[in-house]
């Protein structure tokens, strides 16, 4: 009888574990979400809990099976706290079921097809033979770059005259566009140690589009600090770790605050 007691004890002390865990995974998935509200710049490091949603997410997910094997009646904890966040977890990871392949879907003649592409400012012949092989096999009607050189248009110029592309570009962010624009470069000023996004507007197919090619704010991680990193993970020892996890901290909040006055910025010209 003692030996039942203890058994039964232990069950559900090992049950209201379980649970506690799986509440606290809910609360952190929801304040993942929450945090989404409030301005990066306002909490930088805090912020950064959000590159976290997914793990809390699986980890609910997980708990679901848990409770489906062990004690069905709880299976509704895990399930409740996903559904109340489920549009933002559709926003990143959202389901598509339209049960048609790509070769079935017809495009209509006022669909657009948009790349967006940071090139790394091409410094090589042969990434810049590549790119432009690139953009000649994809027959985009609008092509954003980031990181491209002021005289990359002038050194093709062959090429371009060839294409019915118009060009528009500041600094180091340009656009191609098979439609024609309506307006120079709209400069967006924002809080930046290099980046830039720049708007115009497009004639399309009769209607006034605004279009923003954004080159937001970096993590400014160092070839030699990503190697660091690297070195951490795959050689870990206790003070390396922490000095990684430091420095990463810094840069990520960093560049988090820069992008959330960026984005504001960007959503003021929209709005």
């Amino acid at each position: 009888m003692k030996a039942q007691t203890v058994k039964t004890g232990l069950k559900r002390f090992t049950i209201s574990l379980f649970l506690g865990a799986n509440i606290c995974t809910i609360l952190l998935l929801w304040l993942c979400v929450g945090l989404t509200f409030i301005s990066p710049d306002f909490m930088p490091r805090i912020s950064l809990l959000t590159l976290a949603f997914p793990i809390f997410l699986i980890v609910d997910i997980l708990f679901i099976f848990f409770w489906l094997l062990f004690h069905a009646r709880l299976a509704w904890v895990p399930i409740l706290g996903a559904l109340l966040v489920g549009g933002y977890i559709l926003d990143y990871c959202p389901l598509n079921f339209s049960g048609r392949s790509d070769e079935n879907i017809e495009i209509s003649d006022s669909t657009l097809t948009i790349i967006t592409f940071n090139v790394g400012f091409l410094y090589k012949d042969e990434q810049q033979e590549e790119f432009i092989k690139f953009l000649n096999t994809n027959d985009a009607d609008i092509v954003c770059l980031q990181e491209i050189s002021k005289h990359f248009i002038s050194d093709h110029k062959d090429w371009f005259n060839t294409t019915a592309f118009h060009y528009l570009q500041s600094a180091n962010v340009a656009i191609l566009s098979r439609l024609p624009f309506l307006s120079d470069t709209l400069s967006i000023n924002y809080p930046t140690r290099s980046n830039r996004s720049f708007a115009c507007w497009i004639d399309c197919f009769g209607d006034s589009l605004l279009l923003i090619n954004n080159h937001l704010e970096s993590n400014h991680l160092s070839a030699e600090e990503r190697d660091d990193y690297t070195n951490t993970i795959t050689d870990p020892n206790r003070q390396a770790i922490k000095h990684s996890s430091v420095l990463l901290m810094d840069k990520l909040s960093e560049a988090v605050a820069y992008r959330g006055k960026q984005a504001d910025s960007i959503c003021s010209l929209v709005d």
